[in-house]
């Protein structure tokens, strides 16, 4: 900045022994108040715990006719979902939720034993839930 006023000839206060000392009191006191608060909003941003949170929903084996059956259930339980990849049998849906995912798979394991689907929840890694149809145990 001073570099800038120095370039143009023009001085930023008047003059006096104090006055580069009160030039920069008043910008600081003019812009201050604005780069601090720019400033917390990042430091807030970057380090909140309050962002959207989602788990996701994988079922393998899922014919077409079931998936517009879990689009209904999700729905009748009122959570918001996005479809992140489907592929002929094998959907991802990701679940915008405050839940945790053991609560999202024990909510969806009762839904879908309800609605009379018959998928095992074969794998739960962090937030992503695996569902499958045909699921054989081997041992």
């Amino acid at each position: 900045m001073f570099a800038n006023v120095q370039d143009t000839n023009k001085t930023i206060t008047w003059g006096s022994d104090y006055g580069i000392q009160d030039g920069v009191t008043r910008i600081v006191l003019k812009i201050g108040p604005r780069c601090v608060n720019n400033f917390i909003r990042k430091i807030v941003n970057r380090f909140s715990t309050i962002r959207a949170k989602f788990v996701v929903l994988i079922f393998r084996n899922i014919s077409p006719n079931d998936q517009d059956k879990i689009e209904n259930l999700l729905n009748e339980i009122g959570w918001r979902y996005r479809i992140a990849y489907q592929t002929g049998n094998y959907i991802e849906i990701e679940i915008f939720c405050e839940a945790d995912p053991a609560s999202v798979r024990r909510v969806m394991r009762k839904r879908l034993k309800a609605a009379g689907l018959s998928f095992i929840p074969i794998e739960m890694v962090g937030s992503k839930i695996i569902f499958d149809k045909n699921y054989i145990e081997t041992y």
